[in-house]
């Protein structure tokens, strides 16, 4: 850090993080956010999302989207827990909640909440998946949920987003600025 002219960062809340953590004045800090592939946009063929999707048991519009590593500060169990009480305050049975990505450190209390509530059917955990299927998960769902307690940038909302899926996310760190006024943030 002493040594670079300039650190490049992709949002305003890593930004302040490196200032505050790591000493580093303002002057030599650039925000340039993110960006999405031309890939994540809206595809009008239906048949072909359902088609896409199928392999892995889901259904066009019959499932909740969350997308990332499963891992503490993605706040899955949480999320777990409101799907559960959802299905049973709105006696939503036919909704599914698609968890897509690799299981990482410390994932074992998300299995164990899914276990718990019984809902080993009802979630699906993809595990990753290939970047030519993320585009029609992502139209698929009926809503993409966002719910991390930590994010550096958060790219799964602007993807889904960008493929003009409801975004639910969380109001923490960077995702805001990511978001902004086109999803819903939730403490």
């Amino acid at each position: 850090q002493d040594n670079a002219q300039a650190i490049i960062v992709g949002s305003q809340s890593t930004k302040s993080d490196i200032e505050t953590h790591l000493g580093v004045g303002p002057e030599r800090i650039r925000v340039v956010p993110y960006g999405v592939s031309p890939s994540y946009h809206p595809i009008p063929d239906s048949a072909s999302v359902a088609r896409q999707i199928a392999g892995l048991g889901l259904e066009p519009g019959r499932y909740i989207l969350h997308v990332g590593t499963i891992e503490p500060r993605k706040n899955l169990v949480r999320l777990v827990q409101a799907y559960a009480r959802m299905r049973e305050e709105l006696n939503e049975r036919s909704v599914k909640l698609a968890l897509v990505g690799a299981l990482g450190w410390q994932s074992a209390p998300v299995l164990k909440t899914i276990e718990l509530f019984g809902l080993e059917k009802e979630v699906v955990m993809t595990g990753p998946v290939p970047a030519d299927v993320l585009p029609a998960l992502y139209n698929g769902a009926a809503v993409m949920v966002y719910p991390s307690l930590y994010e550096g940038f958060g790219l799964p909302p602007l993807e889904a987003m960008a493929c003009g899926t409801p975004v639910v996310s969380s109001n923490v760190s960077s995702i805001p600025e990511v978001v902004g006024d086109a999803g819903l943030l939730v403490d």
